[in-house]
């Protein structure tokens, strides 16, 4: 996502995604450093459940660190866009999952051993068990 400071715009290093709260949902933290002035940005970025208006408060340098630091955000924090980076890039399933159960044969057609993997829809899938067949 975009931040505009110093007159130009450029891409937040992070997103943090946040719980939805009494007033707001859609609740947004992006984190960010100025390449021209070098600051921290940070802007909180919430829609109003009343009447779907969106509103964003922008901080700079020390202010915008005290957010980051705040404990009330730490708390509300779901998950943050680095995080599915990681996740996605270890081959991991990621969000909806489905089961892939596998019968190994021996050149007999024996069963000697199963295999049950996890796999999501992005092609990444993950062996859970994996069992010798006496």
């Amino acid at each position: 996502m975009k931040i505009n400071h110093c007159n130009i715009d450029f891409n937040s290093y992070d997103v943090w995604f946040l719980y939805d709260n009494a007033t707001d949902k859609n609740r947004r933290l992006l984190l960010g450093k100025c390449p021209v002035c070098r600051k921290d940005i940070v802007a909180l970025v919430e829609e109003r459940k009343s009447d779907g208006r969106i509103f964003v408060q922008k901080e700079v340098g020390a202010k915008a660190t005290k957010l980051i630091d705040d404990a009330i955000y730490k708390k509300d924090v779901v998950y943050s866009e680095s995080e599915l980076k990681i996740k996605q890039g270890n081959g991991a399933p990621l969000g909806l999952c489905y089961g892939d159960n596998r019968e190994i044969k021996n050149n007999k057609g024996e069963v000697v051993r199963i295999r049950v993997k996890r796999c999501d829809w992005y092609g990444q899938n993950e062996t859970i068990k994996d069992e010798k067949i006496a």
